[in-house]
């Protein structure tokens, strides 16, 4: 599979695990988002730098905001998103 497709295809499945995670699904935990995370972050480098991997980087930028915006109170319980990690590990 492509890598730019790979890439945008984990974003669009950690956008629906974050919907499913704040109607509160048990079925998604922070690990599972936390292993999405990773996977994404690990594939980014791999990608050809042209305008549909900024898209792609941006898509994933707005997401991880929206984590942080959720994570801060605002809307949803907080408590759903403790221990989502937004870093890269290394």
């Amino acid at each position: 599979m492509d890598p730019m497709v790979q890439v945008q295809l984990y974003i669009e499945l950690l956008n629906h695990y974050i919907y499913f995670l704040e109607k509160k699904n048990d079925q998604i935990t922070v690990p599972m988002l936390n292993q999405i995370i990773q996977k994404i972050y690990g594939e980014l480098p791999n990608l050809e730098l042209n305008d549909e991997s900024e898209q792609i980087n941006k898509h994933l930028l707005n997401t991880i905001e929206h984590i942080r915006f959720k994570s801060e109170g605002s809307g949803s319980p907080s408590h759903i998103y403790h221990g989502i990690s937004l870093e890269k590990s290394p």
